[in-house]
């Protein structure tokens, strides 16, 4: 059996960087939320449904159990994403036929995004410069 552990530390590191700072205020790319879809994922429908369909799959990542890997699901995915217009249809927002429990490389993957930090060799964090429209640069 494989199992795959995200580390918290890794990730509290990342959101009280100054890369994260920089680009909370509305970069796709960032880990935060986009400021349309704050006060639904914070609301206690969202909470709730998202519960219900993780304890629904077992808590498991459904691409990674495709491949025959059990990898903790720690993201509930929309498959039709979210946006201004859609965000307050429940067939949309909150419909279990919309929604995939993936585990973070999965979720990355869907969302065909890079990324935001490799491991040195001596176990540093090494966030890569982005510009400004959040793309990696090709400098080191």
């Amino acid at each position: 059996m494989t199992r795959r552990v995200r580390s918290d530390s890794v990730l509290s590191f990342f959101i009280s960087s100054p890369f994260h700072r920089r680009h909370s205020s509305g970069c796709r790319r960032c880990i935060c939320m986009r400021e349309f879809a704050k006060e639904f994922y914070q609301s206690q429908a969202w909470k709730q449904c998202r519960a219900a369909y993780l304890r629904k799959v077992s808590g498991l990542c459904e691409n990674c159990m495709k491949r025959g890997l059990y990898t903790p699901a720690d993201t509930v995915h929309h498959i039709v994403h979210l946006s201004p217009a859609n965000i307050g249809d429940p067939d949309v927002s909150l419909n279990d036929a919309n929604l995939m429990a993936v585990c973070r490389d999965c979720h990355a993957e869907l969302h065909k995004r890079t990324k935001r930090y490799r491991v040195g060799t001596n176990g540093e964090i090494i966030i890569p410069h982005t510009s400004p429209r959040g793309e990696a640069s090709q400098t080191p």
